[in-house]
């Protein structure tokens, strides 16, 4: 006996006509007439959903699976000439298989049937779902909405902005009157770099807070307008300060003419760049490379004793500076790579400002 003539006589027993076993399976009926004609078999897992249905093991299907099938069954199928219910039949109530779980339901148990067919207990999960994940696109919208607020010019700064500003400009005032001293060069080049990375020190140091509250919202720091005004004033400030010293301490090499084109380019794209959040800022707080220091076996002596107290003060001081000068190291790289990043980082921004 072949697998479509079992099918065939497995429905017949239990009174079910090709459309109703077509329904039950989520197929049509002209699918169950090839199988029963021969013409196809059904994939495994429609094969296991009508050994389910039919209560008969899955391997009856097979070519010598004809012991697995029980005599009652057999004789209903050869002896009646007319499909009649079989004593244990199935009711007809299946409406069809979830889509989802793949349960065979019954009639009442179905959220819907159109287009597919789909089970309540699915239903339920998936509505919850959506409906947590609409909740948290509302509170990660609703967040945005007020840090946009609060980061517009003239709505007032957040505290981590007003800090970092203030500090910034006590390094201008600190740098700017050191400058005038027998050092004038050296103080007038740190007065480029040193306000830029209390700037930027401050900022991560209060994202790093900020974050141990705070859900990742999805947003790049502040707007592309308030950043390119504040980079413009620290610009300006740069200019200011640079021109008043080539005109009072008079340099003839021209060293504060450089430092003022220097300090208004680096220093605009540096600062816009960091606040909104670019590469710029990766580079920036990537600084800071240390190391582990190493452990000692030593002979409990006052020599061994005293050399390992040496060696660890002296490794730990040479740590110190390996992160020290690190961190500059990448820090200045950061704040002059700024000035080749700034035009692909600005469109970059311009384009995901339109879209938020």
């Amino acid at each position: 006996m072949t697998c479509g003539e079992k099918i065939a006589n497995l429905r017949k027993a239990n009174g079910m006509t090709q459309e109703d076993l077509g329904r039950v399976l989520n197929i049509t009926y002209q699918a169950v007439s090839k199988w029963e004609r021969g013409e196809s078999l059904p994939d495994f897992n429609t094969m296991s959903q009508i050994a389910k249905l039919f209560k008969v093991p899955l391997s009856y299907f097979e070519e010598d699976g004809e012991i697995e099938q029980s005599k009652e069954q057999q004789e209903q199928a050869q002896n009646q000439a007319e499909p009649q219910p079989a004593v244990n039949s199935i009711n007809i109530n299946y409406i069809g298989t979830c889509v989802s779980c793949g349960k065979l339901l019954k009639e009442g148990e179905e959220y819907t049937t159109n287009p597919k067919v789909v089970c309540k207990s699915c239903a339920t999960k998936f509505i919850e779902k959506k409906k947590k994940e609409k909740e948290e696109l509302e509170r990660k919208q609703a967040y945005q909405r007020e840090r946009a607020r609060r980061e517009q010019l003239g709505s007032g700064f957040d505290f981590k902005l007003g800090i970092s500003l203030g500090l910034a400009a006590v390094c201008y005032i600190f740098f700017g009157f050191m400058s005038f001293s027998d050092f004038g060069d050296l103080y007038a080049f740190l007065m480029l770099f040193c306000p830029l990375a209390v700037f930027g020190i401050v900022h991560s140091i209060a994202d790093f807070f900020n974050d141990l509250r705070d859900f990742d919202d999805g947003t790049e720091g502040y707007t592309r307008n308030l950043s390119l005004i504040v980079g413009g004033a620290f610009a300006v400030i740069n200019i200011v300060l640079y021109l008043v010293m080539y005109l009072t301490i008079g340099d003839k090499n021209g060293f504060y003419l450089v430092m003022l084109f220097a300090g208004a380019i680096i220093s605009f794209t540096f600062i816009s760049q960091y606040m909104w959040g670019s590469v710029v800022r990766d580079i920036f707080t990537a600084g800071g490379i240390s190391f582990k220091l190493p452990g000692f076996i030593f002979s409990l002596t006052v020599d061994s004793i005293l050399w390992m107290i040496v060696t660890k003060i002296f490794l730990g001081i040479v740590a110190a500076l390996v992160f020290i000068v690190t961190t500059v190291v990448v820090a200045i790289v950061a704040m002059v790579g700024s000035v080749i990043t700034f035009i692909p980082c600005i469109i970059t921004k311009t384009v995901k400002d339109r879209n938020a």
